[in-house]
Protein backbone atom coordinates (compact mmCIF):
# COMPACT_ATOMS: atom_id res chain seq x y z
CA UNK A 1 0.00 0.00 0.00
CA UNK A 2 1.12 3.21 -1.41
CA UNK A 3 0.96 6.25 1.49
CA UNK A 4 -0.80 9.15 0.03
CA UNK A 5 -0.44 12.51 1.57
CA UNK A 6 -3.44 14.98 1.56
CA UNK A 7 -3.63 18.39 1.41
CA UNK A 8 -6.17 20.61 2.38
CA UNK A 9 -7.94 22.67 -0.41
CA UNK A 10 -7.69 25.75 1.82
CA UNK A 11 -4.15 25.29 1.67
CA UNK A 12 -3.89 24.96 -1.92
CA UNK A 13 -6.12 27.75 -2.59
CA UNK A 14 -3.77 29.87 -0.07
CA UNK A 15 -0.58 28.72 -1.87
CA UNK A 16 -2.84 29.08 -5.16
CA UNK A 17 -3.10 33.01 -4.49
CA UNK A 18 0.68 33.36 -3.15
CA UNK A 19 2.32 32.34 -6.26
CA UNK A 20 0.13 34.15 -8.45
CA UNK A 21 0.50 37.65 -6.38
CA UNK A 22 4.00 36.75 -4.83
CA UNK A 23 7.68 37.15 -5.64
CA UNK A 24 9.39 33.98 -5.36
CA UNK A 25 11.67 33.32 -2.20
CA UNK A 26 14.14 31.17 -4.51
CA UNK A 27 14.26 30.83 -7.99
CA UNK A 28 16.35 28.47 -10.08
CA UNK A 29 16.66 27.38 -14.09
CA UNK A 30 14.70 24.39 -12.06
CA UNK A 31 11.68 26.48 -10.46
CA UNK A 32 10.42 29.27 -8.50
CA UNK A 33 10.18 28.77 -4.48
CA UNK A 34 7.29 30.41 -2.86
CA UNK A 35 6.68 30.68 1.08
CA UNK A 36 3.77 31.43 2.62
CA UNK A 37 4.06 33.69 6.59
CA UNK A 38 1.20 31.59 8.16
CA UNK A 39 0.91 28.01 6.70
CA UNK A 40 3.81 24.93 7.19
CA UNK A 41 4.13 24.54 3.63
CA UNK A 42 5.82 25.78 0.52
CA UNK A 43 4.64 25.64 -3.09
CA UNK A 44 7.10 24.84 -6.10
CA UNK A 45 6.04 26.41 -9.77
CA UNK A 46 8.31 24.03 -11.71
CA UNK A 47 10.21 25.32 -15.37
CA UNK A 48 11.10 22.01 -16.26
CA UNK A 49 9.23 18.47 -16.41
CA UNK A 50 7.76 16.97 -13.27
CA UNK A 51 9.86 13.88 -13.95
CA UNK A 52 13.39 15.80 -14.68
CA UNK A 53 12.18 17.37 -11.31
CA UNK A 54 11.95 13.99 -9.08
CA UNK A 55 15.52 12.67 -11.68
CA UNK A 56 17.35 15.98 -9.68
CA UNK A 57 15.84 15.05 -6.55
CA UNK A 58 16.60 11.44 -6.57
CA UNK A 59 20.55 12.29 -8.16
CA UNK A 60 21.06 14.66 -4.67
CA UNK A 61 23.42 12.65 -2.38
CA UNK A 62 21.40 11.15 0.96
CA UNK A 63 22.03 14.12 3.59
CA UNK A 64 20.80 16.80 0.93
CA UNK A 65 17.76 15.12 -0.36
CA UNK A 66 14.27 16.16 1.04
CA UNK A 67 12.32 13.19 2.85
CA UNK A 68 9.98 11.74 -0.26
CA UNK A 69 6.90 12.51 2.18
CA UNK A 70 7.99 16.27 2.14
CA UNK A 71 7.43 16.70 -1.75
CA UNK A 72 3.68 16.39 -2.42
CA UNK A 73 2.44 16.42 -6.35
CA UNK A 74 -0.58 18.25 -7.11
CA UNK A 75 -2.68 19.47 -10.58
CA UNK A 76 -4.34 21.90 -12.06
CA UNK A 77 -2.53 24.43 -10.03
CA UNK A 78 -0.58 27.62 -11.06
CA UNK A 79 1.84 25.12 -9.29
CA UNK A 80 3.13 21.68 -9.08
CA UNK A 81 4.53 20.76 -6.09
CA UNK A 82 3.59 21.25 -2.34
CA UNK A 83 6.51 21.16 0.51
CA UNK A 84 5.03 19.44 3.53
CA UNK A 85 6.56 20.88 6.05
CA UNK A 86 8.07 24.49 7.17
CA UNK A 87 10.56 25.65 4.73
CA UNK A 88 12.98 28.33 5.38
CA UNK A 89 15.48 29.87 3.15
CA UNK A 90 18.75 31.44 4.60
CA UNK A 91 21.97 32.13 3.01
CA UNK A 92 21.08 30.31 -0.39
CA UNK A 93 20.51 27.48 1.81
CA UNK A 94 17.28 25.48 2.15
CA UNK A 95 15.53 23.49 5.01
CA UNK A 96 12.37 22.05 5.30
CA UNK A 97 11.43 21.05 9.03
CA UNK A 98 14.57 22.77 10.60
CA UNK A 99 16.87 19.92 8.42
CA UNK A 100 18.93 21.11 5.39
CA UNK A 101 17.64 20.04 2.41
CA UNK A 102 18.28 21.11 -1.25
CA UNK A 103 14.93 21.97 -2.67
CA UNK A 104 15.80 23.42 -6.24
Amino acid sequence: MTPRVIIARNVLSDLSHLVAEATPALSTVRGDLFLPDNLPFAAIRLNIPFTDYIAYLAALPPGERPQAFRIVPVKDLPFHIVINGAVRVENGGTAIGGKPATIL
